[in-house]
């Protein structure tokens, strides 16, 4: 047991202990953000709407509107087209233009689009489409208007990366620092940086493993509120893999590199 702490371990447990939770913070915190964030854009996506807007007081109306409803009726991702309330859009226009009034003749008429997946709608192949029809006619998706709710989100997860950046980078270098000794000894006693690199990096890929299984348990057990369950392998777990994989390579490359520059100091 020894022979594979030095090996593996070469700094005390406490030390290895701090290192288990600085990472399960930094995790954990990154993984609440990403799900908000992912949760709110799905939400987002789900209460959306593809308007078609056609102007008013055009010639032959009637057969041109016909004609862009058969091209839609066309399209195998539409499943219907649903007529919008005037008033509706008279106040929505309103409120866009700051309560300036609007006369009804000037309207639009403004159709909603029912479709089995919006991800899979091609908005600029159907406006090219029907712009050859009525060229002032528009299909535009609700969801493409920017959310000031996320913006904050977002905000706080660049401010993370960047204090995690700046964390990580001292957090590293403090273990190298606990280990120089190790290191050193094992130089003098010929042992190639190849094992020493392999060694070192066996023994954090299992303490930052423990920290990922820790922030999996706590997250998806206590924190998600039931929106993500522990043992239902979903997209969810997914993206929990691709967070925990972005994680360890950064954290990897990091450790590397500071390890390299290291050994370079000591030739």
């Amino acid at each position: 047991m020894n022979y594979l702490n030095i090996k593996y371990f070469p700094a005390n447990i406490s030390f290895y202990l701090f290192v288990i939770f600085i990472n399960l913070f930094f995790v954990l915190i990154f993984t609440a953000n990403i799900f908000w964030i992912t949760t709110e854009k799905t939400k987002e996506l789900k209460n959306s709407k593809i308007l078609l807007i056609i102007p008013k007081n055009l010639d032959e109306i009637e057969e041109k509107r016909d004609l862009i409803f058969n091209q839609l009726s066309l399209e195998n991702q539409i499943i219907s087209v649903e007529v919008e309330d005037n008033k509706r859009v008279k106040i929505l226009l309103e409120k866009i233009l700051e309560n300036t009034s609007i006369s009804d003749e000037v309207i639009p008429e403004v159709y909603s689009l029912i479709v089995k997946n919006q991800k899979k709608i091609n908005l600029e192949n159907l406006n090219n489409k029907i712009s050859k029809i009525i060229s002032s006619a528009k299909i535009f998706s609700t969801y493409d208007a920017p959310k000031d709710f996320l913006k904050e989100p977002y905000a706080l997860f660049y401010f993370l990366i960047a204090i995690f950046s700046i964390t990580n980078y001292f957090l590293i270098n403090n273990i190298i620092y606990k280990i120089n000794n190790y290191l050193t000894i094992g130089r003098v006693l010929g042992i190639k940086d190849f094992i020493i690199y392999k060694n070192l990096n066996i023994g954090f890929f299992l303490i930052i493993f423990m920290s990922f299984l820790m922030c999996y348990i706590i997250y998806f057990l206590f924190l998600s509120r039931g929106h993500n369950n522990l043992l239902v392998f979903d997209k969810n777990l997914y993206i929990y893999f691709y967070i925990c994989l972005s994680y360890y390579l950064f954290f990897l490359f990091n450790f590397n590199l500071q390890l390299y520059s290291f050994f370079k100091k000591k030739l």
